[in-house]
């Protein structure tokens, strides 16, 4: 899927940046992270939440995230920054593809706060793409399908760098709080507190109903 006829794949610009760095030097150390991508870049782009904290692990163990980022300064190193400008997440954000991605998500709210809207227009999404695994970190994830959630400007921005691990956080991909719950407010009622110039929240009168399989449960 290209835009307007004029792009150039990740995987064709990892294969000049590769070419470029062995003419120079065959024994770079950042040749075999590059090549590594390479190997891996249908998984990288298309494979779940899980298989990118599996890349993520590798990349620890072998040592190739150490070329990468700088937990010390906490930011990217120079190859870090070289690697983020191939992904280009930027292009890929003003670009019709990330229209066509929010249109094939179809969703409606921040799947963190879900208090704002996220909605597109037929030229632009009105919303950010949080990085669940963040950019700043692991930038060879920055255009993975899995990794690019819509989210408020709020969310995104409080979140920022922070490392998250599956273990620890809820993935909206993965699971929900609508798996657990179904959570209703009465139209009229609704209504009533819309109108209210006070905006008293105390007034609202909700229903929150646990999924049968759930009832019971201290989980």
């Amino acid at each position: 899927n290209t835009t307007d006829k004029n792009y150039k794949s990740v995987s064709n610009k990892l294969q000049g940046l590769i070419n470029s760095k062995v003419a120079v030097n065959p024994n770079d150390a950042n040749i075999p992270v590059l090549r590594y991508i390479k190997s891996k870049f249908k998984k990288i782009v298309t494979g779940s939440p899980k298989h990118l904290e599996s890349i993520i692990n590798d990349f620890e163990d072998i040592g190739y995230q150490d070329l990468i980022y700088d937990p010390v300064m906490k930011e990217l190193t120079a190859f870090g920054k070289e690697l983020k400008s191939k992904f280009n997440y930027k292009s890929f954000r003003q670009s019709k593809k990330a229209i066509w991605l929010a249109n094939e998500l179809n969703v409606k709210s921040c799947t963190s706060c879900n208090t704002q809207y996220t909605l597109s227009t037929t030229k632009k999404s009105l919303f950010h793409f949080d990085h669940y695994f963040p950019q700043g970190i692991y930038p060879y994830l920055s255009l993975s399908f899995y990794n690019l959630i819509p989210c408020c400007a709020n969310c995104n921005m409080s979140k920022s760098n922070k490392k998250f691990l599956l273990k620890d956080n809820i993935h909206p991909y993965l699971e929900g709080f609508n798996d657990v719950a179904e959570f209703k407010i009465e139209k009229e009622n609704l209504l009533e507190f819309l109108i209210n110039p006070n905006k008293n929240k105390s007034l609202i009168k909700y229903n929150l109903e646990l999924r049968a399989k759930y009832i019971g449960s201290r989980e």
